[in-house]
């Protein structure tokens, strides 16, 4: 069976690494509509926010939009990655791991629907479309209480309602994929519609590279992939106080490999092994939601489904062929199927007493399914197992947020949650506390504490947002994880056009898992919780940001240094580093747009190297075995000693990105633009990995492996 896995795994990361050299679209329809007093409305509304709001950001689209495109086009996930407090993971994939988090612990909430699975292709893409995008709120400290279930940070993206006067989209062509975005009024200035489509089509490319592989060899091998996804969005106004919106997502991924191996034996007997692969997952999420707005009330209602589903086999068959007959000499097949779906409702209510306060409550009730499968057969045999449970959750949130004495700000809130997992039922109170108080006119002093909880673990076998990733609820053997956030911070606006924010953190977390079967493509289904360690984790640090505009130039930098610990008793009974513990971070961007039609965008990043668990020590058996082809000795390693996790620090971490845009308005109205962008623009092979290798005569060590070269894109996009 490993021999199965390791073809099967040349198979997906061969296919993977065909789309890393594909190239992007970037769409700059919103940039071409802003004018200059829209960027000032909306720089202005960013500022008042951040005076308030520690630990808050909100990208719109715009700024979206302009920053540098990779991989068809603007990511909302990477533009979050560039900000401080935020590590990335693995290079070019959309990981968050904010505050010392573990990549689980975000909230991602498509038009206020939970999202399970944020990433296509493992994470090189992003769910989220940028053609629909209206805005974006993230926090990752400060958190209100309307917001839960998370540890870390609550990523809220909000999508276009459409146009309620005229008709307009846009279509975005790539090398690797293509966006379709329509929208206009059902019924003019009453109702209107959305609908953004997006495909890959990576599928169409790599059959024909295959077929012209394969022509010239007796082995044969395939790989397909693709992937889709679809929003749309309906809005039906019933007045000038109420309106209906009707939203949905669903998109897929799909994984096809096969090989197959042939050879003759002495006696004509042809043999022949096939092994293949079949990945299908994706998500969906369809809401309907009811707004009431008055001059002191907003009351605002929805109802929800989501989900995520993967469906992931591998198979394989070893055939004997002789003149008469061909003959099954073995069969293993593995399949497996993962599926978390939630039924949801909530209900929130804001009371505007006056223009200096605001009294938020709601309550939101769910049930959620997890359903996991597994089968082995084995020529006749079959071994299945199965684990379907149920969950219900419900919250109760209350926040008043008031001016005391005309200068201190504060929002002073709790959430409550219940939750049931059938045998066991926990009870969190979590409360809030947010203040700020102007020093100057121009600074704020600001400071914050959470209570968070999660209560859904995620179950992976990679740092990759795979199709085996599953998710399982909090039980009696694995309790919820929670976290205590301290913050504090000062907040410097329009310093010669400057906006500085300097803020420091502290965040202790309980009963956060580490699941011990990183080796394991199939994550356990029956009793998972066996094969999780129970632990601690602490995070610290101090975050910088410095963002800069005027009429053609916008430049931001961006600086952290921090600390990310963990301590697991059962396997070193101590602080150790974590996994992304990464001491500096600094991201640099600037974007010059002297006139409409040409812009040029910079971003250069650079961090600490991340961590790795290596063997300080070895002990042999005193053999060896000479590799005639290498002209080295291997020695033979009875036992491997550690000091402790993540002890070896790789190199550190620096990119160049370059792009630009060219633009043109046709006669007819039309916006065309051009984008042309390098990907790591001086060719730093930054580590990915790290393996350990013994040789005889260079003794034990390391090796790093580095794969992501310079990679130039071009894309056209076209808006009407």
């Amino acid at each position: 069976m490993p021999e199965i896995l390791k073809k099967c795994e040349h198979l997906l990361c061969g296919c993977l690494f065909f789309s890393l050299v594909s190239n992007p679209v970037h769409c700059q329809e919103s940039a071409e509509k802003m004018d200059t007093l829209r960027e000032a409305v909306v720089r202005a509304e960013r500022n008042a926010f951040k005076r308030t709001k520690i630990g808050f950001e909100r990208l719109d689209k715009s700024r979206i939009d302009n920053g540098f495109a990779l991989f068809s086009g603007p990511d909302v996930i990477k533009t979050v990655q560039n900000l401080p407090g935020v590590a990335s993971g693995p290079e070019l994939f959309s990981g968050l791991y904010v505050h010392g988090g573990d990549g689980a612990d975000n909230l991602f909430l498509l038009d206020g629907i939970p999202v399970y699975q944020t990433g296509h292709i493992g994470g090189l893409f992003s769910t989220f479309n940028p053609d629909i995008i209206h805005s974006v709120d993230f926090y990752k400290s400060g958190f209100p209480a309307r917001y839960g279930g998370r540890l870390s940070s609550i990523v809220d993206v909000r999508t276009d309602d459409g146009d309620i006067y005229g008709y307009h989209g846009d279509v975005s062509i790539a090398f690797l994929d293509g966006r379709v975005h329509f929208c206009g009024p059902i019924v003019k200035s009453k109702s209107s519609f959305s609908v953004s489509l997006r495909r890959s089509w990576l599928d169409l490319i790599t059959s024909p590279v295959f077929r012209i592989i394969n022509s010239t060899r007796e082995d044969k091998m395939s790989a397909r992939f693709r992937f889709y996804d679809l929003n749309a969005k309906m809005l039906f106004r019933l007045g000038d106080n109420d309106r209906i919106s009707l939203s949905q997502y669903f998109g897929r991924d799909y994984l096809k490999g096969q090989e197959t191996d042939k050879e003759m034996d002495d006696k004509g007997v042809e043999g022949k092994d096939e092994n293949g692969m079949l990945f299908s997952w994706g998500n969906f999420t369809s809401g309907v939601n009811y707004l009431h707005t008055s001059d002191h009330l907003m009351i605002s209602s929805s109802v929800f489904v989501t989900g995520n589903d993967s469906k992931i086999g591998f198979t394989h068959q070893n055939l004997s062929i002789d003149k008469t007959e061909e003959r099954i000499e073995s069969v293993h097949n593995e399949h497996a199927r993962y599926k978390v779906k939630d039924y949801g409702i909530m209900v929130r209510t804001i009371y505007l007493p006056s223009g200096r306060s605001s009294l938020d409550f709601g309550m939101s009730a769910a049930r959620h399914r997890y359903s996991n499968c597994e089968d082995i057969q084995r020529l006749s045999d079959t071994v299945s197992t199965n684990n379907s449970q149920f969950s219900n959750e419900g919250t109760v949130h209350l926040e008043y947020e008031t001016t005391i004495f005309k200068m201190l700000s504060s929002n002073i809130g709790f959430r409550l949650t219940l939750f049931d997992s059938g045998g066991k039922v926990y009870k969190r109170l979590e409360p809030r506390l947010s203040f700020a108080f102007p020093l100057t006119p121009s600074m704020t002093a600001r400071a914050s504490y959470a209570r968070m909880n999660q209560f859904q673990h995620l179950v992976a076998s990679s740092y990759l947002d795979l199709p085996t990733n599953m998710w399982m609820p909090s039980t009696e053997k694995a309790a919820p994880m929670s976290s205590n956030q301290y913050s504090m911070g000062l907040y410097l606006s329009d310093f010669h056009n400057v906006d500085i924010s300097l803020d420091g953190w502290w965040k202790d977390m309980d009963g956060v898992m580490l699941y011990d079967g990183i080796s394991s493509f199939f994550p356990p289904v029956d009793n998972w919780e066996t094969r999780f360690y129970s632990g601690r984790g602490k995070s610290y640090g101090i975050e910088l940001s410095s963002e800069y505009a005027d009429d053609k130039i916008q430049a931001a930098l961006y600086y952290t240094l921090s600390w990310s610990k963990r301590r697991f008793d059962k396997i070193y009974a101590a602080w150790f580093s974590d996994h992304l513990d990464s001491r500096n971070k600094i991201t640099v961007t600037a974007t010059w747009k002297p006139n409409d039609h040409f812009d040029l965008t910079a971003t250069w990043n650079y961090h600490t190297g991340y961590r790795m668990t290596m063997p300080t020590h070895i002990i042999t058996d005193g053999t060896s075995n000479y590799d005639s082809e290498n002209g080295e000795n291997y020695i033979h390693i009875s036992e491997e000693l550690y000091t402790e996790p993540n002890n070896v620090k790789l190199s550190d971490y620096h990119r160049l990105d370059i792009g630009c845009n060219f633009r043109k308005t046709t006669r007819s109205g039309y916006r065309r633009v051009w984008n042309i962008s390098v990907y790591n623009a001086y060719c730093r092979l930054n580590p990915l990995f790290m393996v350990p290798v013994q040789r005889y005569s260079e003794g034990y060590r390391g090796k790093v492996y580095a794969i992501i070269p310079i990679i130039p894109s071009v894309g056209y996009s076209l808006t009407f």
